[in-house]
């Protein structure tokens, strides 16, 4: 989901006398109203303001109040590249969101400007990791949204257009995984699939953190090559432990040799025991298990 740091930083700055003081607060019903409705004011100023300044375009720049896409003069520029990959990034990023703040005409606006704006036959070269959680999960959870008469959101109109997208971009994804070891490069472009003198090394949480997205992916479909592929990456790196059950941070995807002997639970290992945990709950499965490696 997209900050908007000058707001945020506002917003901020003007209420911390009352949240360094939070101890002393009584959050009575009639105060968390009205921090909720202040929360979607600020989300809606930014979503509205992406959609004026920036749609199309993957992001907004929230100073110059231009959108932003990838940056298509310097290809080697992986800060942008990694993320913005001309698909209209923010809006399939929020679909869950203008769901669940309980706007459903914008919900349904959105569903209908992304089947009509967004195609991922695109000569860019987005990280695997994030057009996985932001893109494939964002087409996945807003299906669900539209499609579950259970959830409260179902667009009477929609016939499961984001999911043949999430599908046409999970089988461009899918030729990452073609390494001996079955680890995902970390990036690959949409149209041509992984080039040529691609990078060998990823890290763990971007190889190990695909399973939510590509086993719904999977279950939704019916078809398993995505869940399998996920799981594989996944018990690639998890197998390949020390001896007191430490995986790296770094790791070549052909030979499954660890780049550093460092290790951690922040910035490139994190997330791949967010996702154990994630998947044995919504899964249920305790093969080998997911959960051994929360422990």
């Amino acid at each position: 989901m997209f900050l908007w740091h000058l707001i945020a930083l506002s917003v901020f700055h003007i209420s911390l006398y009352r949240i360094s003081d939070a101890k002393k607060i009584n959050w009575t019903s009639e105060r968390k109203l009205e921090y909720r409705e202040a929360t979607r004011e600020l989300w809606e100023h930014g979503y509205e303001s992406y959609m004026s300044y920036a749609f199309p375009m993957d992001e907004l720049m929230p100073l110059s109040c231009f959108g932003r896409g990838p940056d298509w003069d310097n290809p080697s520029n992986i800060g942008t590249n990694d993320v913005a990959g001309n698909y209209s990034l923010t809006l399939v990023d929020i679909l869950d969101t203008l769901a669940i703040m309980g706007n459903q005409q914008e919900f349904s606006d959105a569903v209908e400007n992304v089947i009509n704006w967004v195609q991922f036959d695109v000569d860019t070269k987005p990280q695997v990791f994030e057009v996985t959680i932001r893109v494939l999960g964002g087409l996945l959870s807003g299906h669900i949204l539209a499609s579950e008469e259970r959830l409260g959101h179902k667009l009477d109109w929609y016939q499961g257009q984001l999911l043949a997208l999430a599908k046409d971009l999970g089988e461009r994804l899918l030729p990452a995984f073609n390494t001996d070891t079955g680890l995902p490069y970390a990036r690959i472009n949409l149209r041509h699939g992984v080039l040529a003198n691609e990078s060998t090394e990823t890290c763990v949480a971007g190889a190990g953190s695909l399973i939510l997205e590509f086993g719904t992916l999977s279950r939704l479909t019916g078809d398993d090559r995505f869940e399998k592929a996920a799981y594989k990456a996944f018990f690639g790196l998890w197998n390949r432990r020390s001896d007191i059950g430490l995986v790296g941070n770094n790791i070549d995807v052909h030979t499954g040799k660890w780049g550093t002997e460092t290790t951690g639970i922040g910035a490139g290992v994190d997330s791949f025991y967010e996702y154990a945990l994630k998947w044995y709950v919504l899964s249920g499965e305790p093969s080998q298990s997911f959960m051994a490696t929360t422990k």
